[in-house]
């Protein structure tokens, strides 16, 4: 009589998930592309969800239950199917960004990331030139 033994050992890991952001600042220029990544894992692999909530004053903060899915942002998003992973928007309106990670062990969401959405680039390379001859007109003024 043969006798068998086995083991079997099944890894069971919480979803990890953390939100990195583009030039690690919250400003970007109206019209911009930009791309948001979430690194995640987890065993079972989690499935993965973006989520948005509007910013319409300055200073304002992410409620826990203002959270909407990323498709009824007015950035544009872009998902990449082939990588849940990587957000890709066009600036349009400020908000706040987070990803969810989920598995049959539990959910993670990572910290929100602050998107401001500011004038476009030529709007500010004008305003730049302005203020650029103001000063320069001022220091003629003063040293004469």
């Amino acid at each position: 009589m043969a006798l068998f033994r086995f083991s079997l050992f099944l890894f069971v890991v919480m979803p990890s998930v953390e939100l990195q952001v583009p030039d690690n600042h919250p400003f970007y220029i109206a019209g911009t592309l930009y791309t948001l990544i979430c690194v995640f894992g987890g065993s079972p692999f989690p499935t993965l969800r973006w989520s948005w909530q509007p910013c319409l004053k300055p200073g304002c903060q992410p409620e826990e239950d203002g959270w909407m899915s990323v498709t009824q942002s007015k950035n544009i998003p872009n998902m990449d199917d082939d990588n849940p992973g990587l957000l890709h928007l066009q600036a349009e309106e400020s908000g706040f960004y987070r990803c969810t990670a989920e598995n049959k062990v539990g959910t993670n969401i990572s910290q929100p990331a602050h998107f401001i959405v500011t004038g476009s680039y030529w709007m500010i390379i004008i305003c730049a030139w302005l203020i650029g001859r103001l000063v320069f007109h001022f220091l003629q003024n003063v040293f004469k």
